[in-house]
């Protein structure tokens, strides 16, 4: 299994390498919406200026352009065979589950969140994970920034990674078979739980997902199949004339 992790890391720093440049229009754009224009462009703005005056104006466009984006549309499941009693009733069925998943995954609040990072990094991922407790698919809406995807030449994704900065003594609370090898000592009384780590988590085609550390050697925190057997992951993205993410 460490063979197969570090395979999985590597395919994850081929992927980011492959999106330096997506990643730092990506960096620009968000030091730009959280009032820090002056770092991207030095010297455009008088200084008497408040910078969150400028990065308030562009906040503010770009959240009014994700309600507009991001309504929930109404979902059923009825077809042409809408006169057939059985197969109505069948479809109306289906259409209260459909509903009921939505409704358990709070889409008509994150939908704006998708949308917000549609219109502002050019593409919104929607990852579907087990309920477990409620035996229902919950779909998470991820972050752009520091996810990164695969597509075969049909378009269907093939690899899907997630990156995310979370401190050790949390990760090592969440999987504390591995806490001796997470926390280690930096001086008298002290070690490095409050310091960030880079977390990782890998879906392949084949519906394996690995979670990892590459920070900590590679190391694997956990790895299973996604009952689906496939990347439980579809990607909405901006027309682009170059195929590159804006």
């Amino acid at each position: 299994m460490a063979e197969y992790a570090q395979q999985q890391l590597d395919r994850y720093e081929v992927m980011k390498r492959r999106n330096t440049d997506r990643d730092g229009r990506m960096k620009a754009v968000h030091l730009v919406r959280t009032g820090r224009a002056s770092q991207v462009f030095a010297g455009l703005f008088p200084e008497e200026w408040p910078s969150p005056v400028i990065a308030n104006t562009i906040d503010i466009a770009a959240q009014d352009t994700a309600e507009m984006v991001g309504v929930l549309p109404t979902l059923t499941a009825f077809g042409d065979s809408t006169l057939d009693e059985s197969k109505r009733s069948r479809a109306d069925k289906l259409t209260r589950i459909i509903n009921a998943y939505v409704h358990s995954s709070n889409l008509g609040r994150t939908l704006i969140t998708a949308a917000d990072h549609l219109v502002t990094y050019g593409f919104a991922a929607f990852r579907v994970e087990c309920d477990y407790e409620k035996s229902i698919p919950f779909i998470h809406v991820d972050d752009s920034v520091g996810s990164y995807v695969e597509r075969d030449r049909f378009l269907n994704v093939t690899a899907y990674t997630r990156s995310w900065r979370k401190r050790v003594s949390e990760v090592a609370a969440l999987y504390p078979e591995h806490a001796n090898r997470l926390i280690k000592k930096t001086g008298w009384n002290e070690d490095n739980s409050d310091q960030w780590i880079e977390v990782v988590q890998f879906f392949d085609r084949d519906g394996s997902v690995t979670l990892m550390l590459p920070e900590s050697s590679g190391l694997m925190l956990d790895h299973y199949r996604h009952p689906l057997g496939r990347v439980p992951v579809a990607v909405a993205s901006r027309p682009t004339l170059d195929g590159e993410a804006r």
